[in-house]
């Protein structure tokens, strides 16, 4: 095994009064990723891109690093759906010159430079498991409950540290609390996996193919393999999956083609769907067991039901592009127009399948829109506009039918800056959206029952937001160093945690691994 040459054990033994001589260095990219965090039941892990590092920000205002060892961050950690585990790629350079104890990179023969890829399974703040990687993999999907991590090569990434040859063909299925990794080979430039509801089985999208792998037995194997095209010069390229609630189906939408693949994963077969044209989004409503696809050129919603997989179109005032699910409905929004649509299925006569759509009007187009956790309200952060030329938040009842305008439905507000991104809270029974704005050094809590509104001050301003698994929040703050602040939206209070972005400053990039 490669052992690890920590960077301030060349500095071992000098006081304060023999130190080198003091230099300056310039440092090209930011100390951390202040727009990327992970939340956890452990605190929220930070990546340091500039010293290849991880650190654990707690609660409490506590930070500490995590021992990923000597290696380069290949990409931002993924974490489980379970809060649990994070994943993180890392690579190792080492010199196969047996001659010195450590060596910095330019001091290591070119044709002795060798490296590995590593998996890092990480919690409690710790490394829990490495498991070796024969293909420089930078892609983390996951199942629902975290039993499973599959490693892929993300489409259209860059390979970097990639030496050696890479396989294009196979995926790698890692049983989390084992630490077990199995090759799985599927089609070319796998792109997505789901898992099934009780993790038994995978579906993996790939160009042109679709594979089936079970997840039951000794370790996962392809059980089926499905063909979306009976050309080979034909190149079908799925932009999205999703699987109906009962995991019998997966429908497969594709790359500038008006046709919606049905696999049959119970008696394997494939049939083909035309679609009003190609998809923009497309997303299953588990409440109504149906799919929702919405289109960015043509203003209508098509409906799949997941029984006979028959396709009914609803005409709209203009063309969505983006969908948000609930629980028996869904938010429909584009960012190129003012309208925002409550869509759902409904019961018509004689217990016919009818559609309600009802529209609300925005006063500006949006950047991005939100729905609160008791789907009673949408937050839409808005373009400037017409809100006194600023940026805006709209908040639209979605309790209501949409016919009383904006005085009834739709509440404007100016923001004091660009709005960056929303969360929300409950105290008691009231919902309550917390807005981040540019440059504005304060969390901004808003009621979104009564309309009282609560300002909940930042040492500087804020980046991004986050929700804490206990349902309390962190926000990063503009502060090159590392500045994030815990919320308590109850108590109204803030513990800030600062300085961590400083934590191994140098780097340990120069230096390489040794080969035992």
């Amino acid at each position: 095994m490669p052992r690890t040459v920590p960077l301030l054990a060349l500095l071992a033994g000098c006081g304060w009064n023999n130190l080198p001589a003091q230099e300056n260095y310039y440092v090209d990219e930011p100390l951390w990723n202040s727009t990327g965090p992970i939340a956890t039941s452990d605190g929220v892990y930070v990546e340091l891109p500039a010293a290849d590092a991880l650190v654990l920000v707690r609660a409490d205002g506590t930070w500490s690093p995590v021992d990923v060892g000597v290696g380069t961050l290949d990409r931002a950690p993924s974490p489980s759906p379970d809060g649990a585990t994070i994943g993180s790629f890392i690579t190792r350079i080492w010199c196969a010159d047996g001659e010195v104890d450590h060596v910095y990179v330019e001091a290591c023969p070119e044709d002795e430079l060798e490296q590995d890829h590593d998996l890092l399974l990480i919690r409690d703040g710790a490394v829990g498991a490495t498991i070796a990687l024969d293909n420089p993999y930078n892609g983390l999907r996951w199942s629902a409950d975290g039993t499973w991590a599959v490693a892929l090569i993300e489409a259209g990434s860059r390979l970097n540290n990639a030496g050696g040859v890479v396989s294009l063909t196979t995926i790698l299925f890692v049983d989390v609390a084992s630490g077990s990794a199995t090759s799985v080979p599927v089609g070319f430039a796998a792109t997505d996996v789901l898992f099934d509801a009780d993790a038994s089985r995978a579906v993996v999208l790939s160009q042109s193919e679709v594979a089936v792998v079970d997840l039951t037995g000794g370790s996962p194997s392809v059980a089926i393999t499905y063909g979306l095209t009976l050309d080979a010069d034909d190149v079908v390229v799925p932009v999205g999956i999703e699987l109906t609630p009962d995991g019998d189906h997966a429908l497969i939408s594709v790359e500038g083609d008006d046709s919606l693949y049905i696999l049959d994963l119970v008696n394997p077969s494939v049939n083909i769907k035309a679609l009003s044209g190609a998809p923009s989004a497309m997303a299953v409503n588990l409440g109504e067991d149906r799919t929702i696809l919405v289109y960015g050129a043509d203003a209508r919603v098509d409906i799949v039901d997941h029984d006979g997989f028959d396709v009914d179109s609803v005409g709209l005032d203009e063309p969505m592009s983006h969908i948000l699910d609930a629980s028996d409905f869904s938010v429909l929004w584009s960012p190129d127009s003012r309208d925002v649509y409550r869509f759902q299925v409904t019961e018509g006569d004689e217990g016919a399948i009818a559609y309600s759509t009802t529209e609300y009007r925005l006063q500006s187009t949006p950047l991005s829109v939100y729905v609160s956790p008791d789907e009673q309200f949408a937050v839409a952060l808005t373009a400037p506009g017409a809100i006194g030329g600023r940026y805006g938040m709209e908040i639209l009842d979605l309790r209501s039918d949409g016919e009383g305008g904006w005085r009834d439905d739709v509440w404007p507000y100016a923001l004091e800056g660009r709005g960056l991104g929303v969360a929300f809270a409950l105290e008691g029974d009231a919902p309550q959206a917390l807005v981040l704005q540019q440059d504005q050094d304060y969390v901004y809590q808003f009621d979104l029952m009564s309309a009282a509104a609560t300002e909940l001050g930042l040492s500087a301003p804020p980046r991004a937001i986050g929700a804490m698994p206990d349902g309390g929040f962190f926000v990063t703050e503009d502060v090159n160093t590392g500045l994030m602040a815990f919320l308590d939206p109850s108590s109204d209070a803030v513990v800030e945690a600062a300085g961590f972005a400083t934590y191994d400053l140098l780097g340990q990039d120069l230096l390489l691994v040794e080969e035992d």
